[in-house]
């Protein structure tokens, strides 16, 4: 037990006392009625008259119990037995309580017993009733007490318990979301200077001849860093933001290309504030140009579409470009994409990259978007 009540979680039922106060009164009761049965039983083998009123009545001081219970919670809260410095102070003061409750109990006990007697009570039958209780129910009493006492610092014992465990899983639980949020942090530092670096490329290789373009591909740059910075505390944003996000990553990309590269685009409307990871699908186009239509004089064709299946939002980047050689190669880009992806949604989601048949290769993850929790802004 604490050795102040400084806190309603250190305390059993410290959120419902009124359930503390039930539990209380009708164990009592139990107590009580399992006395009154004994003595009935006891009389009535006897052969004696048997008034079930006054055996009632007469083990009604057993709620003495029932109301000292919650003061002897108190006690033990008060004056508890794991204080180092006045341990045994309180075990003498507990012991002196444990007398002082037993005899108040036995004095009720006898001037209940004598109050309903056909006799009228004088002050020696009280006395001489105590007497006779005190010398067979005394040492109960106090055992009664100790029993109360030991309870309460039990009960008070497996809250505290309780409540550290509570208070470790909860700590526990903050520094996993913290650990979760610093890697996917990470892994989103880690994609911003990668694509960077090769939007720089870009402008590096357009600069000496095409100059306004060269200044576009700035102006555009300009405009991603800026929805990044204000999406840089988020993981997730609308798609909607996310397709504005690749528009202009996809116009640099015009710049660089030309008449070159074609862009189909054929994302369904209803998916369009679902939630999906911030800068998601900017690694799957970059993918595709520098492994699909850079090595082709021709350029190609880039497709993105975005569909709905129940609860679970698709969304596909295809090229028609030289296609795969054997098994995909995760560079950073698809790497990070795959890990982001596993620490928001666990199994809910996936990254697939797979060769299309007559040239080509297709990318493509899902993400969970569970019906009407679209978010707009």
């Amino acid at each position: 037990m604490s050795a102040e009540i400084s806190d309603n979680q250190d305390e059993p039922f410290a959120d419902n006392r009124a359930a503390l106060w039930l539990i209380v009164f009708l164990f009592w009761t139990l107590i009580g009625a399992i006395a009154s049965v004994q003595e009935y039983v006891a009389i009535e083998t006897r052969g004696s008259e048997v008034s079930i009123l006054r055996i009632v009545i007469s083990n009604l001081p057993i709620y003495f119990w029932a109301v000292g219970t919650p003061l002897i919670f108190y006690l033990g809260r008060r004056f508890p037995f794991n204080d180092p410095e006045k341990k045994l102070v309180f075990i003498v003061l507990h012991l002196v309580l444990g007398l002082v409750f037993a005899a108040v109990y036995l004095g009720l006990v006898a001037f209940v017993a004598e109050a309903f007697r056909d006799e009228p009570m004088t002050a020696a039958d009280l006395w001489g009733y105590f007497r006779y209780r005190f010398g067979r129910a005394f040492h109960v009493s106090v055992l009664t007490y100790w029993a109360v006492l030991g309870f309460g610092f039990a009960a008070d014992s497996y809250a505290s318990l309780k409540r550290k465990e509570l208070e470790s899983a909860k700590t526990e639980l903050e520094l996993e979301k913290r650990l979760v949020q610093a890697n996917l942090d990470s892994l989103k530092m880690q994609l911003n200077p990668h694509f960077l670096f090769n939007t720089l490329n870009t402008v590096s290789a357009i600069m000496s001849d095409d100059l306004k373009g060269a200044r576009r591909v700035i102006a555009r740059l300009s405009e991603i860093l800026r929805i990044n910075l204000d999406s840089s505390n988020r993981q997730t944003v609308p798609l909607r933001k996310e397709m504005e996000l690749l528009g202009l990553y996809l116009d640099i990309e015009k710049e660089r290309f030309g008449d070159r590269l074609e862009i189909d685009i054929d994302v369904s409307e209803e998916i369009l504030d679902c939630e999906v990871p911030h800068f998601i699908l900017q690694p799957l186009v970059e993918n595709a140009l520098k492994h699909g239509l850079s090595a082709t004089e021709s350029g190609g064709r880039i497709g993105i579409s975005g569909t709905r299946e129940g609860d679970i939002v698709t969304l596909q980047v295809r090229d028609n470009g030289r296609g795969l050689d054997g098994e995909p190669e995760y560079g950073v880009g698809l790497t990070n994409t795959r890990e982001r992806l596993r620490k928001l949604y666990g199994e809910k989601s996936y990254l697939r990259v797979s060769g299309i048949e007559g040239g080509g290769t297709l990318a493509e993850l899902s993400v969970p978007c569970p019906v009407g929790n679209e978010r707009s802004e």
